[in-house]
């Protein structure tokens, strides 16, 4: 943990989606909720999130089971009521590159 702020990351080898859908249901089933989110390109996710700290090492095992193992080891405990932590995903399969052809309109 630094900054008071829980700072977790993840290389996820399946599809991106199903992944962070997973996360924010982890978060969620903890008690938590996720605040923001960024997306970049095909290739990481950033999710913010709150969580009652005593959740911790739920919230590590959820992800775990959905295939999101993170590192470094959540903490045993902190002191606070809640947390706010941060998850990255890190996707090493993705292009870097999510181009989309927009056809020309008049």
């Amino acid at each position: 943990m630094q900054n008071g702020i829980l700072r977790l990351r993840s290389f996820v080898g399946g599809d991106r989606h199903a992944a962070i859908t997973a996360a924010a249901s982890a978060i969620t089933a903890c008690g938590g909720w996720v605040v923001e989110h960024t997306l970049f390109s095909d290739i990481m996710a950033v999710i913010n999130f709150q969580l009652p700290a005593g959740e911790v090492a739920s919230l590590a095992d959820r992800l775990a089971s959905a295939g999101i193992p993170v590192s470094p080891p959540a903490p045993a405990g902190t002191g606070a009521a809640e947390l706010v932590g941060q998850l990255v995903l890190i996707f090493p399969n993705g292009t870097g590159n999510l181009r989309h052809t927009v056809p020309a309109f008049s």
